[in-house]
């Protein structure tokens, strides 16, 4: 019997913690998702970070011939998970809203910890286009739209496209008071308007997004088909299973194995202590 409440407890939570979860997640509106087929990916990196062009050929002369110098290099993968444990009275006297806590429990620690690996990779790796604020945006003298379309005119420079941008909320409301970003907003307003994109705004060219898990001094813009990696090994798995023989209960497995990998880390730029 406990087997049975296990199987139909894991169906409803996979529904609605992948329900409850996608509205959170970041790290989807920012890099390529790659399935993978092992625990190490190994995988090729151009040591030039700027473009390759053509050159003219003068009459009878050779084409430029430099080989190009790649690295190879590997991405191990995580796993990660969490096992909440349910009365099963609980299930029996369909308390569904305990069950839907957990849930939304599970939903947020999942959202959060991959946004959280996501966002540590892309600041730690991004130091080409990394500058500084002219001034933090909560002074007189700073310039919070300045500073958002220098950052996208970086990635832009090396003929990348700024399409997606992150701010932490304490930022943002320092940026939509900005006059200049008002008027630039494609929007005219700048609430979320649609909660499955969580877009804030677009603006300059680029999707502004909003996650108390980027860090609160640091604004993010990436190309979001060239900057990194989603590495997935295995998605979301909920396992429901009975708990110990001394216990009426069910253990909720929940696990992924994934990895975020920065490839091409001029496909994004920084701008630093804005706050």
């Amino acid at each position: 019997m406990e087997a049975n409440y296990a199987t139909l407890l894991g169906k409803q939570m996979y529904k609605d913690i992948i329900a409850y979860a996608q509205p959170q997640m970041i790290y989807d509106k920012m890099s390529v998702t790659l399935s993978v087929d092992k625990n190490v990916f190994e995988y090729i990196k151009m040591n030039q970070l700027d473009n390759m062009g053509f050159d003219d050929i003068g009459p009878g002369a050779d084409m430029d011939n430099d080989v190009l110098e790649t690295t190879k290099l590997v991405s191990v993968l995580d796993e990660k998970g969490k096992a909440p444990e349910i009365p099963l009275r609980v299930i029996e006297d369909q308390d569904f809203q305990v069950v839907d806590l957990v849930s939304k429990s599970l939903a947020r620690s999942y959202a959060r910890g991959l946004n959280e690996d996501f966002i540590t990779a892309m600041n730690a790796d991004i130091s080409t286009n990394s500058a500084a604020a002219a001034a933090t945006w909560d002074d007189a003298a700073g310039d919070p739209y300045g500073d958002f379309t220098r950052a996208v005119a970086r990635v832009e420079d090396d003929n990348y496209i700024g399409s997606t941008a992150l701010l932490h909320p304490t930022a943002k409301t320092y940026l939509i008071n900005d006059p200049n970003f008002m008027i630039a907003s494609d929007k005219a307003k700048t609430q979320v308007e649609d909660q499955n994109a969580r877009a804030t705004a677009r603006v300059y060219g680029s999707d502004l997004f909003i996650s108390s898990d980027q860090t609160s001094t640091v604004l993010s813009v990436v190309d979001k088909d060239n900057f990194a990696w989603h590495l997935q090994r295995s998605p979301l798995i909920i396992e429901p299973v009975p708990g110990l023989p001394s216990r009426r209960s069910v253990v909720i497995r929940a696990h992924t194995r994934y990895k975020f990998q920065v490839i091409q880390e001029v496909a994004g730029s920084k701008t630093t202590s804005i706050l």
